[in-house]
């Protein structure tokens, strides 16, 4: 009698994982998501928001954002996390995405609130995912500057 208790638990097991109900039996990140890591180096800074936006400037839906994004203006903001002295935000997402982004130093080393936004030159970063990505972006700017 022990065998159709088996095959009935089972059978309820390859059912709910054909539906995706079992997600910490399933892989983590699905084969047609990749892994962006975006970092930037900025060490005079105290926190910096990853400000961005698919297939231009587009938001994600709720469920696939990182953890504590915002939307302001129509875009982005995701809290990047300092780690060594660098500020990093992973994104998974589709292959084939077209992210821009740029960078907001929204506080000083010192605790002092700022706002001062870094893209690429007058254009912002662009990059389409194809694969897992590394990206470094060491920082042009220093938020001390006393034009900022």
């Amino acid at each position: 009698m022990r065998w159709p208790k088996f095959f009935l638990v089972a059978g309820f097991i390859a059912f709910l994982w054909g539906r995706g109900s079992l997600p910490q039996l399933a892989a983590a990140q699905p084969a047609d998501e990749v892994l962006l890591t975006i970092t930037y180096i900025q060490p005079e800074a105290g926190e910096v928001m990853l400000v961005w936006g698919v297939d231009g400037w587009q938001t994600v839906p709720e469920a696939e954002r990182p953890s504590q994004t915002t939307i302001h203006n129509g875009v982005m903001w995701t809290p990047m996390t300092l780690a060594s002295g660098h500020f990093v935000a992973e994104l998974a997402l589709p292959v084939g995405t077209t992210v821009d982004y740029g960078f907001l130093v929204t506080q000083r080393l010192d605790g002092t609130a700022v706002s001062i936004w870094e893209a690429d030159g007058s254009r912002d970063f662009q990059v389409v995912t194809t694969t897992d990505q590394q990206l470094t972006h060491p920082s042009a700017i220093s938020p001390y500057d006393a034009s900022q």
